[in-house]
């Protein structure tokens, strides 16, 4: 893993949207099992500034590569 720098930080106007965004990214759509962990995690992740709730700005990327071996 390496840090590739800042990009700008994601908002949102209001919990209800950041969890719209991360059901739609999590293909959760139209399914509300597991809506209540998902506000504990937004309210604990997302800090609130000026007037909306801003994700933390943390951006991580990895390359991953295999080779497969002469029996697959």
């Amino acid at each position: 893993m390496e840090n590739t720098g800042w990009w700008p930080p994601q908002t949102n106007a209001s919990l209800e949207e950041a969890l719209s965004g991360v059901k739609r990214h999590l293909r959760l759509d139209g399914n509300g099992e597991h809506d209540e962990f998902l506000v504990d995690l937004l309210r604990r992740r997302l800090t609130y500034q000026d007037g909306q709730y801003v994700w933390p700005r943390e951006v991580r990327s990895a390359l991953v590569h295999w080779t497969m071996g002469a029996d697959n």
